[in-house]
């Protein structure tokens, strides 16, 4: 963990979990951060900009993932699979822009298999909580509006909501409950 000052973050091949503080100018995840034993948490956060997640990142089992950054972005091809635990997205008050052609996914069955909180506006990539709830927001601060980019699908059992905004959800999504 420690407060590292890093820009990119490359390919991770861990032994355990991996815990990533970086404290000045964002950070890059170009990844894979799925190599060797992954059945671990993942957390990394950066102050000072945003962590824009490039590369996939993946835990196996019920371990965790956790995201934070000043805003957020994940890319076309970024997936990010917290197997069995949870996924944690905290944009520290900046915007998180998941692009049409990444993944959120968790075979989580909780209250909070996906949590995307803190932020100005969301607007959502694909997202898959089949079985738990996607969670966009915590005492309203998701201040603006949460959307979906492209033609971006949210497959969740749940799906709960503390905005400040609107809420747009208008494509083809399946959501067992509001």
């Amino acid at each position: 963990t420690n407060n590292n000052t890093i820009g990119t973050l490359g390919s991770v091949t861990r032994g355990g979990a991996f815990s990533l503080t970086d404290t000045t100018g964002g950070l890059t995840v170009t990844g894979p951060v799925t190599g060797g034993t992954i059945t671990n948490g993942v957390t990394i956060s950066t102050a000072g900009g945003a962590l824009a997640v490039n590369g996939n990142i993946s835990t196996s089992g019920a371990n965790n993932v956790s995201l934070t950054g000043v805003g957020i972005t994940a890319g076309a091809v970024a997936t990010v699979d917290g197997g069995a635990g949870t996924i944690l997205l905290d944009g520290n008050a900046g915007a998180i822009n998941l692009n049409a052609g990444s993944s959120l996914t968790t075979t989580n069955a909780g209250t909070s298999a996906i949590t995307i909180r803190d932020a100005t506006t969301v607007a959502l990539g694909g997202i898959s909580a089949a079985s738990g709830t996607v969670v966009l927001g915590v005492g309203q601060d998701i201040t603006g509006a949460v959307t979906q980019n492209g033609a971006s699908i949210v497959n969740a059992g749940a799906l709960t909501a503390s905005t400040g905004g609107s809420i747009t959800l208008s494509n083809s999504n399946t959501i067992g409950a509001l």
